[in-house]
């Protein structure tokens, strides 16, 4: 069964585990502020598609205490210089370890393909989800209001088009349906695979942030781009 160690268990990084985890995934959150919480409660989505929850396989507050391997480590992060994302995939990363990255920002890989030569998948999530608090405290539920769609692509030469498909895949095939999209610029053989919270893979290579930021226009939506993520208006993130 897949494992998949999630780093950033806000909001987009709770709500794309969560999906995951309803195929069966055995999601493993790093959280050093809600573990407890998560643990108890497991993750809570309260969506416009219907409301579930997910109790994830493992939840830890430091990366030392996982003792086991994983297949992909997703990274929900916001994109800050005080985040050491190096040093902790490097407590955690094997051989085999696919990356996944839904990051705010461009050219979030760069310290990624620095430091790491495992396959790498980044991605643009284009949702509307933000995390519920009572009296000024997280109290464990993520909204998820609108939207969901996620772009994804294999990033560099190192990334096989079967890992795209792979990733695409452990999600719900029954919600699932296929379709061949007009080529992003500089790139073919463009498959897009739609849910009810709709993802899109660009099984071609990405060789930069910007490569990504083209698939942009696709989008029909009244937004404001936030960096790399779109979150539209009044206060959804």
């Amino acid at each position: 069964m897949t494992k998949i160690l999630v780093i950033g268990a806000g909001a987009i990084g709770s709500y794309y585990s969560a999906r995951l985890a309803q195929r069966g995934c055995k999601i493993i959150i790093y959280s050093r502020n809600d573990a407890k919480l998560i643990s108890q409660n497991g993750i809570v989505i309260k969506s416009y598609l219907g409301d579930f929850s997910q109790k994830p396989y493992r939840v830890v507050d430091d990366l030392k205490n996982l003792d086991e391997e994983v297949d992909y480590i997703l990274v929900a992060t916001k994109s800050l210089p005080n985040i050491d994302l190096r040093a902790m995939i490097a407590k955690v990363i094997s051989a085999k370890t696919k990356i996944i990255l839904i990051q705010n920002g461009i050219y979030v890989e760069d310290v990624i393909v620095k430091n790491f030569a495992n396959e790498l998948i980044s991605c643009i999530a284009f949702i509307g989800v933000n995390r519920e608090f009572t009296a000024g405290k997280f109290n464990g539920i993520i909204n998820h209001q609108e939207y969901g769609r996620l772009i994804v692509g294999a990033y560099g030469n190192n990334t096989s088009k079967q890992v795209v498909e792979d990733f695409i895949n452990l999600f719900d095939k029954n919600s699932l349906s296929s379709s061949i999209t007009l080529p992003y610029p500089n790139n073919s053989n463009n498959l897009s695979a739609y849910f009810p919270f709709s993802i899109e893979k660009n099984i071609s290579r990405i060789n930069s942030g910007s490569q990504l930021l083209s698939a942009l226009p696709m989008v029909s939506c009244p937004c404001r781009i936030t960096s790399i993520f779109l979150a539209v208006p009044a206060g959804i993130s």
